[in-house]
């Protein structure tokens, strides 16, 4: 795919309408050219490809749209903001401004255009333009606009992990600094499994398509000012703070949140980290000192509920009473990204390394998704075949479950909740950087975290967990099929790592 031969096709698309002809590989090589596009030069919106892109990406063929949208988002934007760098971002940026103002000029997109159209944000420049006055200090709240304000909208991160990492630290600085406020989390059901316990924190549910096509992704912001302004009904503009955690409702903050005057824009992808604290959590707390009073930082933190948390600590006290010295935790979830995962023969040997402990018992969560599931429940069967103690339960099960055995592994299908609940009654957690090691960090538990896909060293320092004691570990690795050397070598790594934050009792 060229420019030339993006041209064509767009050429004969504007004559008839008719998108036959094109296909997913076709979209995804109009958003590889792009991203070689960007990172040798500006990003044009008006180039052949991206208007080509566009226009399968909201294409009346459902699977082409969404074929052409997740190359849009996996092979161009996603890569991008992996960089973190800020030249890589603003082009980022750009790309999203330029969806949003062509999305706009078709039929669906008009509600979003005249909203747009009343906000004085009509084009890409203009949506560009009010995020680089968002990142710049002259735009953050004086004192004085602190004093008034009595409302924080925080719209979250969508994904787990970032919200653990950074939605819940911006929300517990913001509670110390500003104690006579309200904050508001916005986004999916997440946020009330993991920080119910917060205190000052309410949820304001609001959910959108993490996948799909174009429209998915971005039509929906109507509807979410829509569901924000109720909370805001008896409030001034002057009394509203939105504190944007770079996220995805607002299109990492091209789209506002609210009309209110003051606003703030956590800009991830291009802060300069202090030496030795790379990490998004360790960024979030240096970008509030900037502009909020330099109280001591905060680490990420969950608060799943009372109940959740006493199940869990009633399970975990049970299985030690019953002889287990060691309690681990494994989550061998990745968020539907298979770059961050191991093959199985690597996930099996691991597990019987974990074992090797006399009176062990791993936890296995076996996550939400259908994928995840399977895989998991494939490793308990493997496990039972070399003669390991099996047992598969439900979190329901775990106030009132007797595990008939002090070493083998426990198959636990939970929700988030008590994933986190159980992450702090556990000695150690194991895992993919995912939002298993965030949890498991978040509630305090020591991690050691296998870090493989990283693109670059950057992302790997931003995506390590935060532990107030330096009890997160993070193991790199470089092949995604490591041989039968390599292999070993890793699970060594792995299991001296747990020994080294939790001895053998």
């Amino acid at each position: 795919m060229d420019n030339r031969e993006a041209s064509s096709i767009l050429t004969r698309l504007e004559q008839d309408g008719q998108t036959t002809e094109t296909t997913g590989e076709t979209a995804l090589g109009c958003a590889t050219l792009l991203l070689a596009n960007c990172q040798d030069a500006d990003f044009q919106a008006d180039a052949a490809t991206f208007r080509l892109l566009c226009r399968l990406a909201t294409a009346p063929d459902r699977q082409l749209s969404t074929l052409a949208t997740n190359a849009l988002y996996h092979n161009l934007i996603e890569p991008l903001c992996d960089d973190f760098t800020a030249a890589a971002a603003s082009q980022a940026h750009a790309v999203l401004a330029g969806l949003i103002a062509y999305i706009t000029t078709t039929p669906p997109g008009r509600p979003l255009g005249e909203l747009l159209d009343h906000l004085d944000l009509t084009s890409s420049a203009k949506l560009l333009a009010r995020w680089r006055h968002l990142i710049s200090p002259n735009s953050y709240p004086t004192p004085a606009d602190l004093e008034k304000i009595k409302t924080i909208l925080i719209p979250s991160r969508i994904s787990v992990g970032a919200d653990v990492a950074i939605t819940s630290v911006l929300a517990q600085r913001l509670t110390k600094s500003l104690p006579e406020t309200e904050i508001v989390l916005i986004g999916p059901g997440h946020l009330s499994d993991l920080f119910y316990g917060l205190p000052r924190v309410r949820h304001l549910p609001f959910a959108i398509e993490r996948h799909g096509n174009l429209a998915d992704r971005l039509l929906f912001w109507p509807r979410l000012l829509a569901a924000i302004a109720p909370s805001l009904a008896d409030l001034s503009p002057e009394q509203v703070l939105v504190v944007d955690s770079d996220s995805r409702l607002t299109q990492l903050g091209l789209l506002p949140m609210a009309v209110s005057p003051v606003c703030c824009q956590f800009p991830s992808q291009i802060l300069t980290p202090e030496p030795g604290h790379c990490s998004l959590s360790d960024l979030a707390n240096q970008w509030l000192d900037s502009w909020l009073d330099q109280s001591s930082p905060c680490y990420p933190a969950v608060a799943p509920a009372p109940e959740r948390q006493a199940a869990a600590h009633f399970f975990c006290t049970s299985l030690r009473a019953a002889g287990t010295r060691r309690l681990l935790l494994v989550n061998f979830g990745v968020g539907g990204d298979p770059r961050k995962c191991l093959p199985e023969t690597f996930e099996i040997e691991l597990l019987a390394g974990l074992l090797a402990t006399e009176n062990t018992i791993i936890i296995l969560d076996m996550g939400c998704g259908s994928e995840e599931k399977v895989r998991a429940e494939k490793l308990l069967g493997l496990l039972a075949d070399h003669g390991q103690q099996t047992v598969h339960l439900q979190d329901w099960q775990l106030p009132m479950v007797s595990v008939p055995f002090r070493h083998g592994v426990v198959g636990l299908c939970s929700s988030l909740g008590t994933l986190a609940a159980l992450s702090g009654s556990v000695d150690c957690f194991v895992g993919y950087d995912s939002c298993g090691q965030h949890l498991a960090n978040g509630a305090g538990a020591p991690t050691v975290t296998i870090f493989a896909g990283a693109p670059n060293q950057r992302f790997l320092e931003r995506w390590s967990p935060l532990s107030p004691a330096g009890t997160s570990l993070v193991i790199p690795v470089n092949d995604r099929k490591p041989g039968p050397a390599e292999t070993t070598a890793t699970i060594a790594r792995i299991t001296q790592s747990v020994n080294q934050l939790n001895p053998p009792r």
